[in-house]
């Protein structure tokens, strides 16, 4: 039985991309600039599929400012254009 898991393992396709003697080195260490401002760097993502609320809502939009790092979670619907979003988060923010 160890012969046989030797021989499958050593056959395997994902073993040899993921040892640490095929990877290249990482270069040199790059700092990411630091806001100044709160709101000056956000990452948005959308939860999608979610089970449907009471309200026909079952969307979710994830804002979180880079800076300080809170989380703002928007029921939005899926057919909501570009321009809504921007509405919506202009005057929410």
């Amino acid at each position: 039985m160890r012969r046989d898991i030797a021989d499958y393992v050593s056959r395997c396709l994902s073993r040899p991309q993921v040892k640490a003697e095929h990877l290249r080195p990482g270069g040199a260490f790059q700092r990411l600039p630091i806001s100044k401002w709160k709101w000056d760097r956000i990452t948005k993502d959308f939860v999608a599929n979610l089970p449907q609320t009471s309200r026909g809502v079952y969307n979710i939009w994830v804002i979180i400012e880079r800076l300080t790092k809170p989380a703002h979670f928007l029921h939005v619907q899926y057919s909501f254009s570009a321009e809504k979003l921007a509405h919506i988060y202009i005057t929410t923010y």
